[in-house]
């Protein structure tokens, strides 16, 4: 049942033509992106850039070749829409539902991970430690696929997902509803072990090329990072995560023993 269940959330499929896409957008499917062609103007173009910007979905701006490609040729009129094999959801609902559950919140926020594979790994490590939601920004990031569902073992279709314009903006909510923010950060950090996990918390994790954004690491609660050999000059992403929320398992299962 689950392998049916699977198969059927990750079929994506193209949504070609100015009124099918407005109305996937208005009805509230669930989209992974929507590809305007870039000299397209007027009533259009306005209602796809509010529409988009209102669920949070990445508008790519592109040319006739490229709209062309995508839809083999056919009458596109400007506008090609990727649909998603997931809902992604809202972390103002989830929070409440967590507090409501008298549960300690866990949410990890990826900052521009793009590797579809290592984003499916660390959702398999975040469903399977605790994290309660996983927050990733509209555009720079890893599509949702797929590959990523299979390199998730099908956690992705488990673990709420939710997509927002601004990394900061999530943060300031966070931190309204007592949740700390930590970030994974070389620069100017503590050893993971020296941060308190057991109090509400979202983790920070980015990119491996680039690490967590400045604008990010500015609005952090705290930095930290995994002490390593220097032998080694970073660890993969996804394993990196996976460590990190053992550290926050682990002190959490010793606060519960000693209360």
């Amino acid at each position: 049942m689950r392998e049916k269940e699977e198969n059927k959330s990750q079929k994506q499929l193209l949504v070609i033509g100015k009124h099918p896409v407005i109305d996937l957008l208005q009805n509230g499917k669930p989209v992974q992106k929507v590809f305007i062609l870039k000299t397209l103007k007027g009533p259009t173009e306005v209602d796809v850039r509010r529409l988009t910007s209102e669920s949070n979905i990445p508008l790519s701006r592109v040319d006739n070749y490229k709209l062309d490609k995508l839809s083999k040729h056919k009458n596109h009129q400007g506008l090609v829409a990727l649909t998603s094999p997931i809902a992604f959801q809202k972390i103002e609902d989830i929070i409440p539902h967590i507090y409501e559950s008298d549960q300690t919140p866990l949410i990890l926020i990826l900052d521009h991970v793009t590797d579809v594979r290592n984003f499916g790994a660390i959702a398999r490590s975040a469903l399977a430690l605790g994290v309660h939601a996983i927050i990733i920004p509209s555009k720079g990031t890893a599509a949702i696929n797929k590959d990523a569902i299979k390199s998730s073992a099908g956690a992705i279709l488990d673990i709420p997902i939710c997509r927002m314009s601004n990394l900061v903006d999530a943060i300031d909510f966070l931190k309204n509803s007592g949740i700390a923010t930590y970030s994974s950060t070389l620069r100017n950090a503590k050893n993971i072990g020296e941060i308190d996990f057991t109090s509400p918390t979202a983790i920070v994790i980015g990119s491996e090329d680039h690490g967590v954004d400045n604008t990010v690491v500015k609005v952090s609660d705290g930095l930290f990072k995994i002490p390593q050999s220097e032998d080694v000059d970073s660890l993969n992403v996804s394993v990196a995560t996976g460590i990190i929320l053992y550290e926050v398992n682990r002190q959490r299962f010793a606060s519960s023993i000693k209360t």
